[in-house]
Order: C-alpha cells, then sequence, then structure tokens
C-alpha cells in the first residue's frame, strides 16, 4: 500500500497508488459512477453510500453524514480544524495502519476532504467485502453455526483490543461475516490507537451488548438465544486476551 495525496483549490484528496490512478473529486459523487454505469447500489440515510465497481473490483464510497440534534443543523458538514484532523482522512489513516498489521478491516482506497470555509464535507472509498451479512442479520435469523459466530467474534474483538485499537461504535451491524465466513470490523470513523486498558476494553463490550440487548427486543429474540451468545463471545474474548 502507497499512500499518496494531493491538493486542489480547497479539496484535499489521500490514495493508496498501488490501486488506484489518481481520483478526481468526481469519484466522490454518485452522478459520476451513474454516467459510467458502474453503480450498483446506492442507500440513503444516515451514512449514506454507495456501491461502485473499479477495474479492481468493487468498492464502496461513504459519505459522512451527522446523526442526532446536529443533523437538524447541518446533515453533513462538520467543523473544519486542519486537513489531517478531518474524518475521511484520519480513518483512511487508521484502516491503512490496520489493514497492514492484518487485521480485519476493508481495505482503504480513497479519501476526499472538501472545505467550505469553516466546514468540510467527506467521503471515504474502502474495498467490497463481498457477501457481507451483519451480525445482527446473522443472529435475528437464527443461523445455526451461531456458536462459531459468537467465538469468532469474541477472538476477532480480543485481537484489535491487543493492538491497542479502540473502535468508538462496536454494534452488531459494525460486525460482519463475508462469503468465506471471515469476520471484519467496519466504520472506524472516530476510532484511534491508544492503550487499551481494562476500562476501555469494559466500555467497548458493554456497548456491544447493548446491541444484541436492543436487537432482542426489536425482533423478539428469545432470551436464551441472545443470553448464550453473550456468554460465548466473553469466554473466546478472555481466552483471547
Amino acid at each position: 500500500m502507497q499512500a499518496a495525496s494531493y491538493s486542489q483549490p480547497y479539496t484535499r484528496i489521500l490514495y493508496d497508488a498501488d490501486c488506484l490512478e489518481r481520483p478526481t473529486s468526481a469519484w466522490f459523487t454518485p452522478d459520476h459512477w451513474v454516467q459510467h454505469g458502474a453503480i450498483e447500489t446506492f442507500r440513503q440515510g444516515r451514512g449514506g453510500c454507495w456501491k461502485v465497481e473499479l477495474p479492481i473490483g468493487s468498492a464502496v464510497i461513504k459519505h459522512y453524514r451527522r446523526g442526532g440534534m446536529m443533523a437538524k443543523i447541518s446533515f453533513d458538514r462538520y467543523l473544519f480544524t486542519g486537513w489531517e484532523r478531518s474524518r475521511s482522512l484520519r480513518e483512511w489513516r487508521l484502516l491503512a495502519d490496520l489493514y497492514q498489521q492484518g487485521l480485519p478491516v476493508p481495505a482503504p482506497l480513497a479519501a476526499i476532504c472538501v472545505r467550505y470555509g469553516r466546514s468540510y464535507r467527506a467521503c471515504l472509498m474502502t474495498r467490497y467485502i463481498n457477501g457481507a451479512i451483519g451480525l445482527n442479520r446473522l443472529i435475528a435469523n437464527g443461523v445455526p453455526e451461531l456458536p462459531e459466530v459468537a467465538e469468532q467474534t469474541g477472538r476477532m474483538l480480543a485481537q484489535f483490543h491487543s493492538a491497542d485499537v479502540n473502535h468508538a461504535d462496536i454494534n452488531l451491524s459494525n460486525i460482519v461475516r463475508d462469503s468465506s465466513d471471515r469476520l471484519w470490523l467496519l466504520d472506524f470513523d472516530r476510532g484511534r490507537i491508544v492503550r487499551m486498558h481494562d476500562k476501555r476494553r469494559q466500555r467497548a463490550m458493554q456497548r456491544l451488548q447493548r446491541s444484541l440487548r436492543r436487537l432482542s427486543e426489536r425482533e423478539n429474540i428469545a432470551h436464551d438465544i441472545t443470553r448464550l451468545f453473550w456468554e460465548q463471545v466473553n469466554s473466546a474474548y478472555r481466552a483471547g486476551s
């Protein structure tokens, strides 16, 4: 992976020069891919994203969007405090670091930050994970291999925490299984490398537990199923740590 960057007026783009020719700003708009007949899916809503086809394979482009009360002020603009502090460039660099360590994260391809005075908009392009299904769907569908999935989940999270990776939002939808049954951790917006002491580890795992509890309530999943899943995740996590 070879990180390269270039600037245009009010724009900074970061990309992997080993995989891509120099991207333009148009690459980060769905219209560009529609015109080239290379867009497959498009999803609106919080964290709007679209899947596109490149010569090197499929990719996903994420457009950073706000949630909560701040979305009513500006749904996709953030306060500009420097190029390297923008969400897209920070996430690209973190993913590049983790990917080169061999951790199961999507390979970063390109990122853009466009400045508008004191604010900015941002997008991130990563490789598409074939056949990705979130843990939320696997549990809700009651797949028979749930014990193995739970064990894989615990071991994977222990691997990240042992590498001092603090993911800001570990929830079931950010953990996916691909078509080869390998697990991946997604969405490292606001993630960082920091010493993962016991309290940080505990907070991260509690967030995942809350996600499991909400899924159980929303999908009306039997308590015994989610309880056993959580126990298996915890057991594998402790063993991996």
